[in-house]
């Protein structure tokens, strides 16, 4: 992978300072463009370029204005890093993705994204709004005077589209107006009032960031508030260690001997959730001999080693990741069944992992957002309710390997539920600060049900009922937060 460096007009300048960083920030090589690295395809890795004097880095060649850029080069890779020297400003694109939300009979949000800056910071955002759908523009605000690319807009009629365009602003200019996008205010007398839906039961059941403080090997141990700390390495005398930082929480295991498996974990108490989530970090791709696993397991709290996990493997060759269903009794596992498994190369180190699972016939697994399994035919034997532990096992003995676990929560379900609809409602819908549409269902007997659970919980967003015509008649009044499980109303 190669950085070369230019001016915003296309000449190629040299000696501008970069670095290569892994994926967990850790820097691998330094130098100035144009600079070639030995990188691995398909692995992560962060690339950062930096400003000397009066030349300032503008954007790359795909528009992107950040500075630190993470990239996943399949082939030979260039990357082109643009800076402004001072001379050629110009003023800048056009924002673009303009959309717009009406939230209430008086409010439309509007959100945009910004475009190259031209060289010259922007330093506010022109907005101009049309009743006519564009015939004729008045403006609304000049100069916003901020780099935000959100904006509400007020004191509007009900029931009334209006039109809205964005134009960007710097020290040499403004911009041309960006796409336009439009929205109609909510009628007063069938919904779209505030607090016009609110929740009545949240379906959060647990949740524990896990790298929001910093403790040592005794003090996470003392501290069973939630969590429960127990393994086979307690009792086999192998070496373990535990502790949190900004990353999460550390689970290390090492074997006793080459062969013989350890293992170290943090436990929940008894819950019925129904949704597990964590985001687990492996220490390393390959280990010289053995095996190593790292993982989210749900499992009965009856005495019986029945369970499902969302596990990475680690041996000689690479580090693999899977969904297992493992059987046994109230001593050992007796069967494992591979439900899933990705034996894809150079696979990342850290994913982030959602199971969804009644304990009876049903799972669902989820992996970085997307579903990798699914089925409602199993014979799990998992009855709840269940226990979750995040658990890396060894049998290599070479060194202390040490799992990372964050973002850990526990829902009730994986749906949603907008109750007492008004008699005219047909469908309900979860919808973004940009108006995409993330989930949506049938009214049916007053009731819509949305399943939400390949989502990251919180979800930010309206929640939005409509007609058969598909007018709105009913909101929340802003972005609320919600989770899995979660119960609403129509007041």
């Amino acid at each position: 992978m190669t950085v070369i460096s230019n001016d915003l007009s296309g000449n190629q300048i040299t000696g501008m300072w970069t670095e290569l960083h892994d994926s967990s920030g850790k820097t691998l090589k330094t130098g100035y463009t144009p600079i070639s690295f030995s990188v691995t395809s398909g692995t992560q890795y962060i690339v950062y370029v930096s400003n000397w004097q009066n030349i300032v880095f503008s954007h790359w060649e795909d528009g992107s204005t950040n500075p630190q850029r993470t990239v996943v080069p399949i082939q030979s890779t260039t990357l082109t890093a643009y800076y402004s020297t001072g001379s050629t400003a110009t003023p800048p694109q056009s924002p673009t993705g303009l959309a717009a939300v009406a939230v209430s009979p008086s409010q439309i949000n509007l959100s945009w994204t910004a475009a190259y800056d031209g060289g010259s910071a922007i330093t506010g955002y022109k907005i101009e709004r049309s009743a006519d759908n564009g015939a004729t523009w008045s403006t609304i605000v000049s100069n916003t005077a901020s780099t935000s690319t959100t904006y509400s807009d007020t004191g509007l009629l009900p029931s009334t589209t209006y039109t809205y365009r964005v134009s960007a602003i710097n020290s040499v200019g403004t911009s041309s107006p960006s796409n336009t996008a439009s929205a109609t205010t909510f009628n007063i007398t069938t919904g779209g009032t505030d607090h016009n839906i609110a929740k009545i039961k949240t379906g959060l059941v647990a949740s524990d960031p896990l790298n929001n403080e910093t403790k040592t090997k005794q003090q996470v141990l003392a501290d069973t508030r939630y969590w429960s700390y127990d393994g086979s390495a307690v009792a086999e005398h192998a070496p373990y260690d535990i502790y949190k930082d900004s990353l999460g929480l550390h689970i290390g295991v090492q074997a006793k001997s080459g062969g013989k498996w350890a293992g170290f974990f943090a436990v929940t108490p008894n819950t019925n959730a129904a949704v597990f989530h964590s985001v687990i970090a492996n220490p390393v791709r390959t280990i010289p001999r053995d095996s190593y696993e790292n993982g989210l397991y749900v499992q009965t709290s009856q005495p019986l080693i029945n369970y499902v996990t969302c596990v990475s493997l680690t041996n000689n060759q690479a580090t693999i990741w899977a969904i297992v269903n493992t059987i046994g009794n109230a001593n050992q596992a007796t069967k494992y069944t591979v439900l899933w498994l990705d034996n894809s190369p150079n696979q990342p180190l850290t994913k982030d992992c959602t199971i969804i699972t009644n304990g009876n016939n049903y799972l669902k697994v989820y992996l970085d957002g997307v579903m990798v399994y699914s089925s409602n035919n199993l014979n799990l034997q998992m009855p709840a309710p269940f226990n979750a532990y995040l658990e890396p096992e060894t049998s290599y003995a070479g060194k202390i390997l040490y799992g990372v676990y964050s973002d850990y929560y526990a829902t009730s379900d994986e749906t949603i539920q907008i109750t007492n609809n008004p008699p005219n409602a047909a469908s309900a819908s979860v919808v973004d600060s940009v108006g995409n549409v993330l989930a949506s269902a049938p009214v049916s007997g007053g009731t819509a049900k949305l399943d939400v659970g390949k989502y990251h919980f919180p979800i930010m967003a309206y929640i939005k009922v409509y007609d058969s015509t598909n007018t709105q008649v009913a909101s929340t009044s802003s972005m609320i937060n919600i989770t899995g499980g979660d119960v609403f109303a129509v007041n």
